[in-house]
């Protein structure tokens, strides 16, 4: 049975494909989606040659049985799935997933465990199961379920910069992210305990001074407002670091509701990400995710309106959709 897994580009993503190829999944049948993909999207990464390249659900028809993680569906890609795909298996741990009917045994839906973690527990299941795999199952969990109160929140922290210091920004696909996933199969496959390599010890080294760097970039550039609902919310942008700096200027402000940052690293162009404390930040226009941590993206136009005001905040989905 030929088996996809779709999933995120993001730490818990990649996670899942780790715990994926662990349990024997083949590397090119992996596939880390962009949201534009989703819906029939022009695949970014063409994984076969074609006269006429391949749209996302060309690629998924290929496919027996078919794992969707870590990614905030809509109801047209479900409905995709529903008529079209006869076998397949959704694990998601976003709100925006909430419409699938409850009764729909192929969707696991739980907003307390990552992706990785869903899917691990999914295909672990009365199998012996390596202390390694365990942990880093465990340290990807607590990062992207933002659970800095845990003990392992350092470490996490840590995996996070390495993961973003090991990535190759000029290859696409699953070779943007195949030395990092290689080495946390080789250590799970080997060692006792998840632990660090010393080369990512040097990798995670690099990440915090390029943290530094960016915070001090955002502060450069930080306006502080007040949306229509009353809460205060910074605006800043910055290539790199977002989920960091977003945390150290919360902590630093506790007047501030939420922040948003605009991604101005070239392959994000658009992209915005928002995060809180407290506040759901998913209530606002362009923001899907997780209620603390959410991401949506702009035009252009929409970008340079709010960086200068003329676009003074997002607005609210609950007012009509309109930005003010």
């Amino acid at each position: 049975m030929k088996k996809l897994l779709l999933t995120h580009s993001d730490l818990d993503g990649v996670g899942c494909a780790i715990v994926a190829l662990h349990y024997h999944f083949y590397s090119d049948h992996i596939y880390f989606a962009d949201y534009t993909e989703l819906n029939d999207g022009v695949l970014t990464s063409q994984p076969f040659y074609r006269s006429k390249p391949w749209t996302m659900f060309d690629y998924i028809r290929t496919f027996d049985l078919v794992f969707v993680t870590d990614l905030s569906i809509d109801p047209p890609f479900y409905e995709f799935l529903s008529k079209e795909v006869k076998n397949f298996t959704i694990l998601d741990h976003h709100d925006s997933s909430s419409f699938i009917p409850k009764e729909d045994s192929r969707l696991i839906l739980d907003n307390n465990k990552s992706g990785t973690r869903l899917l691990f527990e999914y295909l672990s299941a009365g199998k012996r199961v390596p202390v390694a795999l365990q942990e880093f199952v465990e340290i990807v969990d607590t990062y992207d379920m933002w659970k800095k109160d845990s003990p392992l929140w350092a470490t996490a922290e840590k995996l996070n910069g390495i993961f973003y210091q090991m990535r190759n920004y000029n290859a696409k696909g699953y070779y943007k992210y195949s030395d990092y996933i290689k080495v946390q199969l080789g250590k799970i496959a080997k060692w006792e305990h998840f632990d660090f390599t010393a080369i990512e010890e040097k990798h995670a080294e690099k990440d915090i001074e390029k943290k530094q760097r960016n915070l001090s970039k955002a502060y450069d550039n930080i306006q502080y407002r007040e949306d229509t609902h009353g809460k205060k919310f910074a605006l800043t942008s910055i290539p790199a670091s977002l989920s960091y700096v977003a945390s150290v200027i919360l902590d630093d402000d506790e007047s501030l509701d939420y922040i948003v940052i605009v991604n101005t690293y070239r392959e994000a162009k658009g992209k915005i990400s928002l995060r809180s404390k407290e506040m759901d930040c998913t209530l606002l226009n362009h923001a899907n995710g997780h209620k603390l941590a959410s991401g949506g993206e702009l035009s252009d136009q929409e970008i340079i309106d709010l960086i200068s005001g003329k676009m003074y905040s997002l607005g609210y989905k609950e007012d009509n959709g309109t930005d003010i």
